[in-house]
């Protein structure tokens, strides 16, 4: 960890460190917000914290910034969000309960042993710590915004009450690829479900089988959403759908996939089938493994399906009924997933959605349901209501239950933004060359604070992040110190 700890900027690395070493998966957040309330209470730093869990911690002009004049300073906001996305494959040994998040360096990137790095957004929750703690930072008044979970459902930003914020003009520091974004999409979510009773079959002259996609990248659904990679909820269903028509299967249970904002990476179903079959099986999956590495030979090429035999220990199985494994795997085929639109002005996402989610949960008294999840994202609010319809429209079409989550808004250009103008000048001052104001398609909470808090003045800039969301997480190390000193040099234009 030294190695970590000896990088530049020191004070951001210190910290990203020490918040690496805090549980803080979204829903989870308690041991962050404690760590970030002592760091207050440490420094003499006046706090708040609402009835959600958001933290403001305030802190005045330094004592740097007398060449404004006399004038009196606007307050700047810097906002982050604690939580992080918490990714690991299914066979790695890891509590996010509990594990400290594992660094290592290579090269010029960070990474997690295993896991999700965090780095969204704990670079950014990282810098605002080490600005409040810094006496060579030359700032305005600052109002820095810890909210909760961001990546989980945005119920931090959606809680903060109107009173909370004074400043605004706002830097969120939540940004992935050394741009300075401008908007980002809304978003939505569809439930389907399939409630159902199970049904008892003996298993004699029968095996036990699970039928396991692994390997994949998966990534965020939002920002790596065109980039072509596998889902492996889509490829689990075209494999039961293939060995379909080669001899009758009995499903059991059907898993895949484990966060709304994360492509897929892995899913499996349990089945079973006639001791006969056994062959059709190994062959059928051969067959198809062979087909499927053809298709993604540039963008998964450690794609794996294997058939992994089971014991059976009762002489009955539960199993989910012939006609619900058809209309299960009928929605699984018929439901859209990737780019659903590009934009037609420039060169970013218009439109996705992600099929992100399926799990059996099962009840009481041998009852259970089959419940698949989606997660679409649009700039165009029409758009966005349009693809929700369609997945409406296909799954009730299967005869699922479906339920459409609450909408969260967009964020709108500003073309007339001062805070923009400013942090290009600062920009091509500090580098040399004109930086680019992006859309990015991915939920930001500036939609959201946006919405509450109306002529705020927002953008949102970040080091370089590649694979957010996925255990191929990784932040570019230089970028940072970048990033860290455009940061410093917005909040030095402000101060005059």
């Amino acid at each position: 960890m030294s190695s970590i700890l000896n990088l530049e900027p020191g004070n951001v690395w210190r910290y990203f460190k020490e918040i690496s070493d805090i549980p803080r998966c979204s829903k989870q957040e308690g041991q962050i917000r404690g760590y970030v309330k002592g760091f207050a209470r440490r420094r003499n730093l006046l706090f708040w914290e609402d009835k959600i869990g958001n933290i403001l911690i305030r802190k005045p002009a330094g004592e740097d910034s007398s060449s404004s004049g006399g004038k009196q300073l606007p307050k700047v906001i810097l906002q982050a969000h604690l939580d992080m996305v918490c990714e690991k494959n299914e066979e790695v040994k890891h509590d996010f309960s509990k594990d400290p998040v594992l660094l290592r360096v290579e090269g010029d990137y960070l990474y997690a042993v295993d896991t999700s790095l965090g780095a969204d957004n704990g670079i950014g929750v990282a810098s605002m710590l080490a600005v409040l703690d810094a006496s060579d930072v030359v700032h305005p008044p600052l109002e820095c915004l810890f909210t909760v979970d961001e990546e989980a459902g945005f119920s931090g930003a959606l809680g903060i009450e109107p009173h909370f914020l004074k400043g605004k003009i706002m830097l969120n520091l939540d940004g992935e690829d050394e741009n300075i974004y401008i908007g980002c999409a809304g978003s939505g979510n569809t439930r389907f479900g399939f409630p159902f009773n199970y049904k008892k079959t003996p298993v004699e002259g029968k095996e036990k089988y699970v039928i396991n996609v692994f390997g994949l990248k998966g990534g965020h659904s939002g920002i790596d959403i065109h980039l072509g990679r596998a889902n492996a909820i889509k490829l689990l269903s075209r494999a039961l759908l293939c060995l379909e028509e080669r001899f009758k299967l009995d499903l059991i249970k059907i898993d895949g996939g484990n966060k709304l904002n994360a492509i897929p990476r892995e899913a499996k179903a349990h089945i079973l089938i006639k001791t006969a079959d056994v062959q059709e099986l190994k062959s059928g999956i051969a067959m198809f493994f062979k087909e499927l590495s053809d298709e993604f030979k540039l963008t998964e090429p450690n794609l794996q399906i294997k058939a992994i035999p089971l014991t059976i220990e009762s002489t009955e199985e539960y199993l989910i009924e012939l006609n619900l494994k058809n209309r299960i795997l009928k929605l699984l085929s018929g439901l859209p997933h990737g780019v659903v639109k590009m934009c037609e002005q420039i060169d970013v996402v218009e439109t996705s959605t992600n099929l992100a989610k399926i799990r059996t949960e099962q009840g009481g008294e041998e009852k259970g349901e089959v419940i698949i999840r989606s997660m679409s994202r649009s700039c165009v609010n029409a758009k966005l209501a349009g693809i929700r319809d369609r997945l409406k429209t296909i799954g009730v079409d299967a005869g699922a239950l479906v339920k459409e989550g609450r909408l969260y808004p967009g964020w709108n250009p500003d073309e007339k933004s001062k805070l923009l103008n400013l942090a290009k000048n600062v920009y091509q001052d500090l580098f040399e060359e004109e930086p680019s104001a992006k859309i990015v398609h991915a939920g930001l909470e500036c939609g959201i604070i946006g919405e509450k808090f109306p002529g705020m003045d927002m953008i949102s800039i970040g080091p370089w992040i590649e694979n957010p969301h996925s255990v191929g997480e990784r932040v570019k190390i230089s970028s940072v110190a970048k990033y860290f000193n455009f940061l410093k040099g917005i909040l030095t234009a402000l101060s005059k």
